[in-house]
């Protein structure tokens, strides 16, 4: 019984909405950062990055205090509480008494690092005379009743823990700085999560409260997230709007009708929701295996404008030829798979999916709707295979010459005010680096002896250990007050005529709170994490000094090293099937995507670009296409067909080197010019018999 071609319409159109129904009701985690690409590390650099991940920070500039300070207050009072974890701007005369009472309740405990020196020499006189100045000359005030603090140690241990920050000082419960005549007055938020939609909501706050005597500076991941995925997604619209234009185009061209689109379109649709689904085994799933494994399942449009321009004499051939590219292109990306790396398997996973599904539904379903072109001229299409020798001389030049180094840098560029924003609160904060000091214990107690012993060998830096020392230094404080009070009480309550004796109250031990934990620690694996910014380095047992993008530069490089053995392996395992298929012609069918991807490096070396490890990722693309483009040709199959799978490839990956985001660009830049390469070089072997 024949079947309805009207009923097969509905069916295939009932497929895609259920293929559209389940890729809505799914909801992948994906990362778009390219720190995530570290989760797997032996250090873990995603909690790393996670600690300030959701911090905005938000300076208010003026040459009025008053007016800086009147336009952050408002900027506060537009604020949603709920919408944030937190949000540090005013603390009231209530709160620092609270904080005050909190250290009082421990006082026996703490010492600031010039007494507890002092007192270590064996020096308790000198404590005792300094206290015996600061309470005669006033030159600090008292912060608690005088008997329960008669050496000032409390008062000289709060005054090194509130001391500023580079040019932040607490002022009034604000912090604010000075600098070339202007105020700045600084907030801190913490977002709940990242979204767009909370950083819009920032901005929105920004341009309500914002006047034309003061300026607002918003500086932190979220901004700079928010900024290049609002832009990303702007752009990728754009170009795919022209790519889907410009592909109906090319169906009406080469089939003389547009009625084909929803077929084509629908083919496409389901091998992205296949690959989507089998993304799922990964906890996680990066952007960048989206971008690149979406190339690789436009292949689907290949393999539909071959069959529907195809006459059905030559189906069988054509099958077979469809079967071949399948299977190259799949071992192109096997040896992913084996990849260390989660985005070179997503990447591969994808892929191979959504490219079997193409294959099933073009061979099974195609059939139904198939209609015979009409007859086509023969043209003969071929360049002389000379070039690809030219072709190869330049290329390895290009290979040899070509500087292999990614640098993260370079892949990212924030927009003027938003670079103006990170500097002017670098500056005011005081940090001429990104470093970062990570320690590793496996308890909070012990965290804290490895920072203090770290301070004691390389000099003190703001820590955990700053606002909570550790048990056993808390023990040692305590023995040292004891022996000052016993040594010196007597002579200072002489020298100030105190009727009543002087004695030290025993305090319990002060412990951490979780906001403090929650600043400064994560735990990963059974261990414990502290991280801190810090100006010099530091290496250490269980303590390292790294710059997050010089340490994912390094990463990259790796990871680059570890693709191009990859790369190397596909071009092998390619080279034992096509000779398996096509014998002693087997160098004319991989020459043209190998001399592709060897003339792009010749390129890059040429206007000294250096080769990154996305360029390598590209490369993989330009190899698995590249090698249908040479199939076809050298099959006799229609050159239109080809140049038209070229051409829908080539526009829809080259528009992303207009993109604003460097990444990107750099990435369409690559695919677009290694595909026109290993197009014109499959020229090569086209078989005369070859129509159009």
């Amino acid at each position: 019984m024949k079947l309805n071609a009207e009923f097969l319409r509905w069916v295939v159109g009932a497929v895609a909405l259920l293929c559209v129904t389940l890729a809505l009701s799914i909801h992948p985690t994906i990362k778009a950062d390219l720190y995530a690409l570290l989760k797997d590390d032996s250090i873990p650099f995603e909690s790393i990055l996670n600690k300030n991940a959701n911090s905005v920070q938000i300076v208010f500039e003026s040459d009025s205090e008053a007016a800086a300070l009147k336009t952050a207050k408002d900027f506060y009072a537009n604020l949603d509480p709920n919408d944030y974890a937190s949000v540090r701007f005013e603390m009231s005369q209530a709160e620092r008494k609270a904080q005050i009472q909190g250290y009082f309740e421990h006082r026996s405990r703490l010492l600031s690092d010039h007494d507890r020196a002092l007192m270590q020499r064996g020096d308790y006189e000198s404590v005792q005379k300094n206290a015996y100045r600061k309470l005669t000359t006033s030159v600090m005030p008292q912060l608690v009743a005088y008997y329960d603090d008669p050496f000032f140690l409390l008062a000289d241990y709060l005054q090194a823990l509130i001391k500023p920050q580079g040019m932040w000082q607490l002022k009034n419960g604000f912090m604010m700085a000075h600098k070339d005549g202007k105020s700045y007055v600084l907030m801190i938020l913490n977002l709940k999560t990242f979204s767009v939609e909370q950083v819009d909501a920032l901005l929105l706050v920004k341009d309500k409260v914002v006047s034309r005597e003061v300026n607002i500076y918003l500086s932190g991941t979220p901004i700079h997230s928010a900024q290049s995925m609002k832009e990303s997604i702007t752009q990728i619209n754009l170009f795919s709007c022209i790519s889907i234009f410009f592909v109906l185009l090319l169906i009406y061209l080469l089939l003389g009708s547009i009625k084909w689109a929803a077929l084509i379109l629908t083919n496409l649709l389901v091998a992205c929701v296949v690959g989507y689904c089998g993304l799922l085994i990964f906890p996680t799933q990066h952007l960048i295996t989206f971008i690149f494994a979406t190339s690789l399942i436009g292949l689907s449009i290949d393999y539909s404008f071959h069959f529907l321009s195809t006459p059905k004499a030559q189906q069988k051939r054509l099958v077979k030829c469809l079967l071949q590219a399948y299977l190259t292109t799949i071992v192109c990306l096997c040896p992913l798979l084996f990849s260390s790396l989660d985005v070179l398997k997503q990447i591969a996973v994808f892929t191979i999916l959504g490219l079997t599904s193409v294959l099933i539904n073009t061979l099974l379903f195609y059939p139904l709707f198939y209609k015979s072109p009409k007859a086509q001229q023969k043209i003969h299409w071929r360049i002389p295979r000379f070039l690809l020798l030219v072709a190869f001389c330049f290329g390895l030049w290009g290979a040899f010459g070509a500087h292999y180094q990614t640098d993260v840098n370079a892949l990212y560029t924030p927009d003027a005010r938003n670079f103006k924003a990170d500097k002017l609160v670098a500056e005011l904060s005081g940090l001429t680096s990104t470093k970062l000091l990570l320690v590793r214990a496996p308890s909070i107690e012990a965290l804290l002896q490895k920072e203090e012993a770290l301070k004691e060998k390389h000099g003190a830096f703001y820590s955990l250990s700053t606002l909570s020392p550790s048990l056993k230094r808390q023990q040692e404080n305590q023995t040292l007050q004891e022996t000052l009070f016993a040594r010196e009480s007597q002579n200072l309550r002489k020298k100030l005529n105190l009727s009543e004796p002087l004695s030290l109250t025993k305090t319990p031990p002060l412990t951490p709170d979780k906001q403090w934990l929650d600043l400064f620690v994560f735990s990963d694996n059974g261990q414990f994490y502290s991280i801190t910014p810090i100006e010099q380095d530091i290496k250490a047992d269980d303590a390292i000094t790294l710059s997050p993008r010089d340490y994912l530069s390094q990463k990259l490089n790796d990871f680059a090293k570890e693709a191009y053995v990859c790369l190397a392996a596909s071009s092998v395992i390619l080279l034992v099937m096509l000779f398996l298929f096509y014998g002693k012609k087997v160098w004319l069918y991989l020459a043209p995507c190998v001399l592709a991807i060897l003339c792009v490096l010749g390129v890059l070396a040429l206007t000294n670009t250096s080769v990154n490890f996305f360029h390598v990722l590209s490369f993989f693309i330009v190899l698995g296409v590249g090698i249908d483009y040479t199939i076809f040709n050298m099959s006799g199959f229609t050159n239109k067909a080809v140049l038209f799978s070229f051409l829908s490839s080539f526009v829809g990956l080259g528009l992303l080197s207009f993109a604003s985001f460097e990444l990107i660009a750099s990435m369409g830049l690559v695919l677009g010019l290694g595909l026109l390469l290993a197009f014109v070089f499959s020229l090569a072997g086209a078989k005369d018999e070859s129509v159009v």
